[in-house]
């Protein structure tokens, strides 16, 4: 069956190591504007990955932006199986409360430092 010196027991061993491709995040991601997504897919061999979004092949962002969010696909094709994955990117304002804030301190602080001037003249 198998030629001299052959065994079927290295190619059995060598198929259970082939694991994925698997997703490493959440299909539902909240991540705030000026971001990253950590999300990638996994195997063992590294599979093929290919990512896109409204049916266009894309590269993930490194940085996001609102504009950024959606629906994106990933397609992996690993040596025994092919995964389709569905990952839904909501990308969130960062919080303006610090920036506010400081927009507002220079203007309080010389209408104080005015008004103790106006007051010791």
């Amino acid at each position: 069956m198998f030629a001299p010196g052959w065994s079927v027991i290295p190619l059995l061993f060598h198929l259970f190591d082939c694991v994925g491709p698997e997703l490493t995040c959440s299909t539902k991601l909240q991540v705030t504007e000026g971001g990253h997504l950590s999300c990638e897919v996994r195997g063992n061999p590294q599979p093929a990955v290919i990512w896109f979004r409204d049916g266009k092949v894309v590269a993930l962002p490194s940085h996001l932006s609102r504009q950024d969010t959606g629906r994106y696909s990933v397609w992996a094709k690993g040596p025994l199986k092919q995964r389709n994955f569905t990952v839904e990117v909501e990308v969130l304002p960062v919080s303006g409360t610090a920036n506010n804030c400081n927009r507002h301190f220079v203007p309080a602080v010389l209408l104080i430092q005015g008004i103790l001037w106006l007051e010791n003249s």
